[in-house]
């Protein structure tokens, strides 16, 4: 409830800094306009200030004190675009997603993925598993391995 009204108040406070901010710029005269523009800097100044004070006595405050983690929607399975695919020195399959995730087969499919094969990688999706490593799917191949994320 607290962190609601800290938001709002924060909205709030931002949106008033803005009109500030506006309304000095219908000012005609340059020198009252810079002396508004001086004083609408100046308050965002302090409450810049005011906000890192708080953040730091935060910090003290909860120093020590385990967090509650974010909450994450867990996937039952994400689609990439590839970007690259090539094999390591163990032969095993890598692959670089467009979004940067790196993943690396685990274990022997029965035949191995071939150099010619990584042009038509397209796609990939990543299916979860309740226990050991994920499974990835590469279209318009059909064919699937168990991988892990690397990066």
């Amino acid at each position: 409830m607290f962190a609601l009204i800290a938001v709002l108040a924060a909205s709030i406070q931002t949106t008033a800094l803005e009109q500030s901010f506006l309304s000095c710029a219908e000012i005609r005269n340059d020198k009252r306009r810079l002396e508004c523009y001086d004083a609408t800097a100046s308050t965002i100044q302090r409450t810049a200030k005011e906000r890192a004070e708080e953040k730091a006595e935060k910090a003290v405050s909860q120093f020590g004190i385990a967090q509650p983690k974010p909450e994450v929607v867990p996937l039952e399975r994400l689609e990439l675009k590839v970007a690259s695919a090539e094999l390591n020195s163990s032969g095993y399959l890598v692959l670089t997603f467009e979004n940067g995730q790196v993943w690396r087969q685990v274990g022997s499919t029965g035949t191995p993925f071939r150099r010619a094969q990584f042009k038509k990688m397209k796609s990939a999706t990543i299916i979860a598993r309740a226990r050991g490593p994920h499974r990835i799917e590469v279209e318009p191949l059909g064919r699937g391995f168990k991988a892990r994320r690397v990066q």
